[in-house]
C-alpha cells in the first residue's frame, strides 16, 4: 500500500508492506471477530490508524495509534467480546 486506504476483508490475516512516500493514514472499520492484519513499514513516514469502533486492538507500544520509521510493525486484532459471569449466567 502506499497511499491512505481502508481496512477491508481482502486485509484478512494478510501481511500489508507500507510504501508511502508521505504519511498516510489507515481507516479501521468494524470487522469480524478473528480479523489480524500486520503492517510492516518499508518507509520512514508516518501511519496512523483511525477509527472509531472498529479499532479493537492495536499492538503497538504505549496503546500509540500510529507508526513511524523504517521497519517498523503493527498489527490489527479484532477479538470476540468478552462476558461477564453473574449468578451462572452470561451477561
Amino acid at each position: 500500500e502506499t497511499a491512505d486506504f481502508t481496512l477491508s476483508e481482502t486485509h484478512r490475516g494478510a501481511t500489508v508492506l507500507l510504501q508511502n512516500t508521505g504519511p498516510i493514514t489507515i481507516t479501521v472499520p468494524s470487522q469480524v471477530t478473528g480479523h489480524t492484519t500486520t503492517f510492516i513499514a518499508e518507509t520512514s513516514n508516518s501511519v496512523v490508524f483511525t477509527s472509531g469502533t472498529g479499532l479493537s486492538g492495536l499492538n503497538s507500544f504505549n496503546g500509540a495509534n500510529s507508526m513511524l520509521g523504517q521497519f517498523a510493525q503493527a498489527q490489527i486484532i479484532f477479538k470476540t467480546p468478552e462476558y461477564a459471569f453473574l449468578g451462572g449466567q452470561i451477561t
